[in-house]
């Protein structure tokens, strides 16, 4: 639900939105169902997903304690939007359903905008965000300390976007195996792994790139997953970009091997085009198998490789991970050989090899959907009961006992 009147918390956070020329433009563009709001011509798909509200500003309230009694406080998320509308959301409320049918990318009030570049996060609803809430104010600490503004995405992939549609994906050698073995992470929405033309929510960390960058006040942003983080005590470096339009946290053997966890993305014209295509690319369930036939489709127009779709055609995602670089040179010459140093027109904006630390303290790991080590965090809800909010201990370097400590909260 949406008000117009609350405490002075959420006046704090109205106070933070932005009402500039440039600012309501970009406003405008992006509450239009349209493809053209993305700036790029692989984002004929953008017009399904309806209006995105953008230039919103959130807030949280932690609802943590540190000594096991209940908080007096539950955990919160408050969003101010544009329009100057707001919500709230805490665990045992529904409002987040809002949306599934209207997603919305806000920065944090306190970020120090306009400097420093951003740091985007991404969730398909609330309930996946207070699943790693713990994780995510982390990440709101380290941001502070690093210098970066963050951003977050909440919001669902529309029916209309949830299947692949390229022909060369559905006759993909993806497709015609026996359901993918993935490690049973926490999901939030439809699952069935053996369907490659069923995509999930992992995509939609390529729409909440492009709203970002499109932003007037960005130049440049991180994207990490949500249950990455850093092992306290922390000291970031000073950040200094890529020099690329856009690079990737990578093993270092293959260009086009990257991983999706982790990237960095400069406001240009080849990275909207990169994001956009990437989606438009959309192939099973995870996004890994996607990205790396784009990073080929990319290469092979540079010159790089001479790519004609190999990947897709003559590899699942499993042979494609696991394929050894003597293996590429003998079955795939010239179009899936390219090593990580190679001479290549698209070095100068395309990065594929981690040469530069993407933000290389904070350590992604899966937290198991089924996890039974839980730590509860008990508050008091909006009806003046207890309640517990049990997140999965299971984030990289923390221990149980420090793990509160951990998160940078005091």
């Amino acid at each position: 639900m949406r008000h117009r009147r609350r405490p002075l918390w959420f006046a704090l956070v109205v106070a933070s939105t932005r009402s500039d020329d440039a600012t309501q433009r970009y406003v405008d563009a992006w509450l239009s169902p349209s493809a053209d709001r993305c700036g790029s011509k692989h984002c004929d798909w953008m017009a399904a997903f309806g209006p995105i509200d953008v230039a919103c500003a959130f807030d949280v309230e932690a609802g943590l304690s540190r000594d096991g009694s209940a908080s007096p406080r539950a955990p919160k998320l408050a969003i101010a939007f544009a329009d100057e509308s707001q919500l709230t959301a805490s665990p045992r409320d529904h409002s987040s359903r809002r949306f599934r049918r209207r997603p919305a990318v806000c920065e944090h009030r306190r970020s120090n905008k306009p400097a420093g570049p951003a740091l985007v996060m991404v969730a398909n609803g609330a309930d996946y965000l207070f699943r790693l809430w713990p994780l995510f104010l982390h990440k709101l600490a380290y941001a502070r300390a690093a210098g970066l503004r963050p951003f977050l995405w909440v919001g669902e992939l529309p029916p209309a976007l949830g299947r692949a549609t390229k022909p060369t994906c559905l006759a993909s050698a993806e497709a015609g195996r026996v359901a993918r073995r993935l490690g049973d992470s926490f999901y939030d929405g439809r699952v069935d792994r053996g369907d490659v033309g069923l995509v999930s929510n992992h995509y939609i960390k390529m729409p909440a790139a492009l709203a970002v960058l499109a932003d007037p006040t960005v130049d440049g942003l991180y994207f990490v997953d949500l249950d990455a983080a850093a092992p306290r005590p922390w000291d970031p470096a000073p950040l200094a970009s890529p020099g690329t339009d856009v690079a990737f946290h990578v093993e270092k053997s293959f260009f086009w091997r990257a991983s999706g966890s982790r990237y960095y993305a400069r406001s240009t014209a080849f990275a909207a085009d990169f994001f956009a295509r990437w989606f438009d690319n959309r192939c099973s369930f995870k996004d890994q198998y996607s990205l790396w036939h784009t990073i080929l489709e990319v290469a092979g127009e540079a010159g790089c490789v001479a790519y004609g779709g190999e990947l897709w055609r003559d590899l699942t995602y499993w042979e494609a991970k696991k394929l050894a670089f003597a293996a590429a040179r003998g079955r795939f010459p010239g179009a899936l050989d390219l090593a990580c140093g190679s001479a290549c027109p698209l070095a100068a904006q395309f990065d594929g090899c981690n040469r530069f630390d993407l933000l290389g303290d904070l350590v992604h790991a899966t937290i198991p959907g089924n996890a039974t080590r839980l730590r509860e965090f008990r508050y008091v809800d909006g009806a003046g009961a207890v309640a517990a909010l049990g997140v999965a201990d299971g984030a990289p370097g923390l221990s149980d006992a420090g793990f509160l400590d951990s998160l940078g909260l005091g």
